[in-house]
């Protein structure tokens, strides 16, 4: 996965003002709970992003370092389906063609 994140960076599909979905932990009541929030890209690092939450009103919430291997989707598609559409993976199997006409 970080090897296809990585690849999307360099071909510049995976940029600065992206949105991406991950899990991270927040506190909720005292404890930590993880959630899966979208978030959008303001700085990208070698393995890593600094991210803050897409429409949070609450200024206090600082950006989050979210790692490469945490990204679940990224512009609303998988990582690996996303590499298939620019052709830097191969295809998956939503992507292939099946003979039902036979």
């Amino acid at each position: 996965m970080k090897q296809t994140i990585q690849k999307l960076k360099d071909r510049s599909i995976f940029k600065v003002n992206s949105f991406l979905t991950a899990k991270i932990t927040k506190e909720f009541m005292g404890s930590p709970v993880e959630k899966v929030v979208t978030l959008k890209v303001h700085e990208l690092g070698e393995d890593y992003c600094l991210a803050d939450e897409q429409d949070c009103l609450d200024y206090t919430i600082p950006m989050r370092k979210i790692l490469f291997s945490n990204i679940i989707t990224i512009d609303g598609m998988e990582p690996i389906e996303l590499a298939a559409v620019y052709g830097l993976e191969p295809k998956t199997e939503r992507f292939r063609r099946r003979e039902t006409n036979k």
